[in-house]
Parts: C-alpha cells; structure tokens; sequence
C-alpha cells in the first residue's frame, strides 16, 4: 500500500516508504523483523525512521540494545498514520470501483417465510463493504410471482429452497447453506403430548403440501423419507400456499415438513420432530440467469 502524504509545515515532503516503515517498526517493535516484512535492509530501516524523525521534529522510538519502544509521541504518531492509511485504503477503493463502473442496482427474491436475516447477512455485509456503490433491493413473492419475476428478469438472483428454485432455459443455480427438515405437528394434533413421539406414531396422519412445493426434487425427499422410517406413503393434501397448510396443522388436521430457517416463523401452537439428520438434508439455493445483463450478479455471487 503506497500512501503519499504532503507534510503540514515547511521544511520537506514524508514518502510514504517511511510512513510504511514507521508503521511497520510501530507493529513489530523489531527492526529486523520490520526489514524482513518489508523486504529490505536494516540501515535502510533505519535510515528511514531517522528521516521520519527529522522531518517531525520528535523521536518516535525509544531503542536500547535489547528493546525498541514507541515513545509517547510516536504512539500518537502511530495512530495518527494507520487511521490515514485505513481511510486512504477505504476511499481508493470507492474511487477505483467508480472509476472502473463497478456500482448498480441488484434485486434479490426470496419467499416470505424465509428468514432472510439469518441466512444473508453475513454475506451482504462483506458485499457492501466490498462494493459500497452497489444498491441491494428485496422483494419478498409467492413461489409463482418469483418464477415469473425471475423469468422476466425483474429479479436479479432468487433465494430459496433446493426444491423451489425458479428452474429456466439459462438458470445457474448454487447451495450456499445446508439444514434438515422436521415433522410439523400442531398442539391439537391427536398425538400432541404422547411420550416418546417417533416418525411412525404419524404414518397415518394427512400429510400438508404448499402447491409451490410441488417439485421432483421435494417429492424425492419425500419418497426418500418414508421409505427410510419403513412407512407407507401418506396421503397428500395439497393447499395453495403456505399459511393455509401451517393453519392446517395448527389446528390438528394433519402434518408437514419444515426447517430450522422457516421454524422461527411459525409461533407457538406448532411442534416440531426431529428427523434423522443423515436423512433429512436439505439446501438453501441462490439462482441466477446467466443471460441477465446485470454486471453486478456474478460479484454477489461470489459471496456466497
């Protein structure tokens, strides 16, 4: 990192090889260490630091034969320079993203039982900070306004279950977080408060679908379900969205499948069953086009 610093009073110019040296010898408090990180000599560090003093007017170093020190001065001094250099890193790095086009708008999809906070965050906190002029917008859909939205590229990339993703001509598709789906059952359901509840207590339970589920890929877990607890396939009831299949449950009609990241949304008149964890993986997606215009998807896809 090169910083270029004018100094403040008459005299001469600070390079910012010393001020990198200063702030070097400031972390290690060893002038061969600091050398060796730099990639220099010991008489250049040196020389350099004599150069910094000298232009300051102070000593920054107190050094003895076995030990080197900051000395009050230089402590201020060593602060002074590294916020310098951390804002000069931070605003180099604004200006080059303007100056090579690298700011726009993104728009990311998602269902509304999704716990968006939870699962992208972390990753859209690195993004801004690594891309401060790129504007991310949410837009919380049905499955099938997703699709739609997804298809017409008014949604730039879509987040949503392995088993729900909008799945067309040029869609690229990425797991970036991993859960296990347990059995749903309401506090009215006929085995509500039994001991010792196991996944065969409910093989004759109705079994709730939400229509946006319907997909080979949720059928296959499914399938892969029933056939690893040795039950037989349940009778499937299959309801146009997700809140009428949780209000079915809630009020002891039958059962479903959920995870960890839409479990925190459903209160308190639910119960959920754990499942064998080698049996009831399931996957967050994100989706993309990779005919959509919008330069700035393959940057946020990388973050995940």
């Amino acid at each position: 990192v090169h910083l270029v610093t004018s100094k403040t009073i008459p005299g001469g110019i600070m390079t910012s090889r010393q001020i990198q040296t200063f702030l070097t010898v400031a972390e290690t408090l060893n002038f061969t260490e600091a050398a060796e990180r730099l990639y220099s000599s010991q008489p250049s560090i040196s020389r350099n630091i004599s150069l910094l003093e000298e232009e300051l007017g102070f000593k920054l170093f107190e050094r003895g034969n076995n030990y080197v020190t900051l000395t009050q001065s230089g402590a201020i001094m060593a602060q002074t320079f590294g916020d310098i250099r951390e804002l000069y890193e931070k605003q180099h790095k604004v200006a080059s993203y303007l100056a090579q086009g690298i700011s726009g708008k993104l728009t990311l999809g998602f269902h509304s039982n999704l716990n968006i906070s939870r699962l992208c965050l972390e990753y859209l906190d690195r993004f801004r900070r690594e891309y401060p002029y790129v504007v991310i917008d949410f837009s919380c859909r049905s499955n099938a306004e997703l699709n739609r939205l997804f298809a017409e590229k008014q949604i730039d990339i879509a987040i949503t279950h392995e088993f729900n993703r909008p799945n067309t001509p040029n869609s690229r598709t990425k797991s970036f977080y991993q859960t296990n789906m347990f059995l749903l059952y309401g506090k009215r359901h006929p085995n509500y408060g039994k001991e010792n509840l196991c996944f065969q207590d409910f093989a004759s339970s109705r079994f709730y679908c939400p229509e946006e589920c319907d997909s080979e890929v949720f059928w296959e877990l499914m399938e892969k379900l029933t056939r690893y607890y040795q039950v037989s396939p349940w009778k499937i009831h299959t309801a146009n969205n997700i809140e009428t299949v949780l209000l079915n449950i809630k009020f002891g009609n039958g059962v479903s499948f959920m995870d960890d990241v839409i479990l925190e949304h459903i209160g308190e008149d639910l119960c959920a069953l754990p499942l064998d964890q080698s049996i009831s993986e399931v996957n967050l997606n994100i989706t993309w086009d990779q005919r959509n215009p919008n330069p700035m998807i393959p940057l946020l896809v990388r973050f995940f």
